[in-house]
Order: structure tokens, then sequence, then C-alpha cells
């Protein structure tokens, strides 16, 4: 399903309906793979539709043309004839379960990717509410900061047992269920295991998708197969704003934390106390903080903030009693707004309401570029170029942009280059090719080659490469990377 969705590039419009009530685990790993896909490739990649019941397909078919003219929407839920379409709303925390899960000293609580920084966090706060008997999971031996950690709430009493197993396979998860149950009865079990091999789908190998799959999804839902019979006070899966929100690069990990939202999902109406966190990130601790400098600041520049531990260990009982699955992101409204341009995509039309910061490339006027002088062509061009760039990279001086200098070493790298050929490709109404930056590497020699393409008559581009190999015109987002990646590395 990822590579035939990286692959597809129709006129047509065209569908993935995925049956939410045989598996919502899988209808929900869809929809978010292809919101991450979507900020790869933001053209030609359909439309997600998720069928709620046995009459879906009969109202799918009925309103398939009015889904396929939405051109704001591209994820739908049908329940017999009626259309939904998915919405971020803010929550306020009032609204969150005034009264925080119950830790009891006589139950035993499991937290599988126990060793991870998520993990320690959350079996810090278990033991500060009381708890005697803690099962912790990894697929190899703690870490010496685990270890340290452990020695010390053993130090204070706490029973606690590392269980060293690949939860991927049943014996493994059928293992960790009998330590916890040998300690006392289970009172609740915390998903926090992960793993990032981020790539552009299209360079993704199956062993890519493989690893953190089995890390994220097919662990947890060996855990749940597996689970005890008896009811537990909570299970919560660790799941991130990837699943919500889409990334770059990262559509195997965000569809497999789409795959958590759907477990949770099927777990309630199994009658479990089950809810999926979709956490931001996280400050000091985490995947967040093992990212390079330029990611953080990418994020920080589309006003994600950073979740702090200590405010955590103050309402997490709150959240693993919530009956939703909550988004918990510290976000920077305005920044966000002139993230996502105007108008905002319909996810994020609830929380996206005012844009007190306008999107300057994708609000150009219509140009007319063949009745401008030579010159005025080139100024409006430069003007777009550095605009969109200085968006990017969250400069507030677009004319600090130089003209010259190699973006490469200006704080591009191959994931804002892919942004930066998405958003100029909409603001323009062109086709340009995924290779643009490698091609012209400065924004003197992006402004002229784009000129070829709005006004063909009245500039003429110089490639600014090593290499005039006219096949590079040919290249995709899978080529990309490893090319961008050269070049940094020369």
């Amino acid at each position: 399903t990822a590579k035939n969705l990286g692959e597809r590039d129709l006129t047509d419009p065209y569908f993935y309906a995925v049956n939410e009530t045989a598996d919502p685990e899988m209808a929900s790993a869809v929809e978010s793979l292809w919101r991450a896909l979507r900020w790869e490739r933001p053209e030609g990649v359909g439309t997600v539709v998720r069928l709620t019941d046995s009459e879906a397909w009969s109202g799918f078919a009925a309103a398939a043309d009015s889904l396929a003219a939405a051109s704001e929407e591209s994820v739908f839920g049908i329940s017999g004839t009626a259309v939904s379409r998915r919405r971020i709303e803010k929550l306020p925390a009032r609204q969150l379960p005034a009264e925080a899960i119950p830790v009891s000293t006589e139950k035993s609580y499991v937290i599988t990717g126990g060793g991870g920084a998520l993990g320690l966090e959350l079996a810090d706060w278990l033991v500060g509410e009381g708890a005697k008997y803690l099962v912790l999971n990894g697929r190899s031996v703690p870490s010496d900061n685990a270890a340290a950690r452990i020695s010390s709430w053993r130090d204070q009493g706490v029973a606690i047992e590392w269980v060293g197993s690949d939860l991927a396979d049943s014996d493994g998860a059928a293992k960790v269920w009998s330590v916890a149950r040998s300690l006392a009865p289970v009172g609740g079990w915390v998903h926090a295991a992960g793993l990032l091999r981020d790539h552009l789908l299209t360079d993704m190998s199956v062993e890519d998708f493989d690893e953190v799959w089995n890390a994220k999804a097919r662990s947890a839902a060996t855990m749940a197969a597996t689970l005890p019979d008896e009811s537990l006070d909570f299970i919560s899966l660790y799941s991130s704003l990837s699943s919500a929100f889409g990334s770059a690069a990262q559509c195997n990990y965000a569809s497999a934390n789409g795959y958590l939202d759907g477990l949770a999902q099927k777990l309630r109406s199994q009658g479990r106390h089950a809810v999926s966190l979709r956490w931001g990130p996280w400050a000091e601790v985490g995947m967040t903080a093992r990212l390079e400098t330029s990611s953080r600041e990418r994020l920080a520049n589309w006003g994600f903030g950073q979740i702090d531990p200590v405010q955590v260990s103050r309402w997490i009982g709150r959240l693993l009693t919530s009956t939703n699955d909550p988004l918990i992101l510290p976000l920077d409204l305005p920044k966000f707004s002139a993230a996502v341009g105007s108008p905002a995509p319909g996810l994020f039309s609830k929380i996206v309401a005012t844009r007190p910061v306008a999107d300057k490339a994708a609000a150009q006027p219509v140009i007319s570029w063949a009745e401008l002088s030579t010159a005025d062509q080139q100024e409006q061009m430069q003007s777009i170029v550095r605009d969109t760039i200085a968006k990017i990279l969250g400069m507030a001086d677009a004319g600090a942009v130089s003209l010259t200098k190699g973006l490469f070493d200006f704080g591009i790298d191959s994931l804002s280059a892919v942004d930066l050929k998405n958003r100029l490709q909409s603001a323009l109404g062109i086709k340009i090719p995924a290779t643009l930056v490698f091609d012209y590497p400065t924004v003197t020699a992006i402004r002229d080659y784009l000129l070829t393409k709005v006004a063909p008559m009245e500039a003429k581009p110089v490639k600014q490469t090593a290499s005039a190999d006219p096949a590079l015109e040919d290249l995709d987002e899978d080529d990309l990377e490893a090319l961008l990646a050269q070049e940094l590395g020369d």
C-alpha cells in the first residue's frame, strides 16, 4: 500500500477505501500513511475514505463525484450515506477527566519500551504514585541510564523485573504477561516503544518499514492479542502527532503510530479502557532530543513547542483516564497558521481560524509574466523564491536570503528542499522537478529556471551544477535525498 501510494501519479480522481469496522487498526494506519505522504507529494496521491458500516459502500458510490471535487479535503469517513470530515480541535485542560487514574500498591504495571526515555519517565511517575511492582520490557539489556534508574527504584522497595524479548513474537509477549502476573494482578499496560528510520517514501526500503513497524505496531498488536482475561485499569499506547499531522520522510513511523490509534479504538470496542496518547515532541528526552539542530529548528518554525516532562508528571494520570485519543502538543498558533498557509487544510480549519501572518509565497496575486519586462520578471520571481525560502527557514527578513550563496550552505536540507519545490509548485501552478535545488542551488539559478517555465521567451537559465546530465531532469524524490546527501558531503 505504501509503495502504491507513493508511485501513483494520476490526474483522474482515485480513492483508497478502508473498512474501519472490520480493521480499525489498518484503516487508521493507511490514513496516517497518506497524511505523511502528502507532505512529500501534495499532488496525485488520491483520497482516503474510511467506511464505518455495512451500508457505507453504497454511500461511498453515491458520494464519489462530490468527494473527488472537494479539493480542500482528502480524508473522509462514511457511515451509511453520511459523510464526515476529519478535524483537529483544541481541548481545554478543564475538559480532561477530573480524577487521575488510581495506582495500586497491590497491582503490577507493564511498560513495553520501558528502557526508552518516555518509558522511564512513566515508570518514575508510577513509582511516585506508590506502585510497588513494575515489569519493564526492551529488546536488549537496559542501557546504563536505565539500569541506574531501575537500581534507584529498587532501593526504594519497588520490585522491578526487566524482560528482554522481541514482542513481535507471541512467545515474547506471553513471557511479559507471565512475569507481571507472577508479581501481582496486572493493573495497567503502557506501550512506549518506538524507532525511527526516516527516508522519503520512494527511497524507503521494506526493511525500513519492517523495523519501525515491529518496534511500535506489531509489538503492540501481539501484546494486545495476549492480554490477560482480567480487566486492566488502563491501557495506554504511546502514539505521535505524526499520526494526525503527517510528517515528511516518516511514512513508516506515522503509519505505525496510526495503527496504535486504531488499536486503541478496537480495544475500547471490546470493553477495554484504552487510550492512544499522541505526543508532540518532548523536551530533553525522547526522539526529539536526538534530532539534528536543523530538524528541531524546523519544528520550532512550524510553531511546535516541546513538552516539559515535569508538566507531564502532573497530568499523565488524567490523560490515562481519557475516553478519546488526545494529541498533546504545545502549539504557537500564529506560527502554525503562517506555516500551513491560507486557506488552511480542512484538518486544521478549527484551530487555524485566523491567520495573523500571511503566506507570501502561496498568496501571490496572478502575475501576467509576459507583460513584464525582463527586469521586472526577475524581481518578481526573485521575491517569490526568497520569501518561500525565508518562510521554510523561519527567517523574518527575506532580504537576508543570499542570491548567490549555495542553498545547501544556507540551511536547506533534503526535506526542506522537497518543501521548497512543493511550495513553489503550488504558488506558481507549474510542474517542477524534484531535483530543483540540486540542479539550481542558488536563488538566482532557481529564479532564472522558473522564469523559463512561466515566461519561456523571456529568460534563459544557466544550470549551476557540476553535472549537466539531462537525465537528472527525470529523477524523482527517491533520488533527491541521496543526491543532496552527496552534495552536502562534498
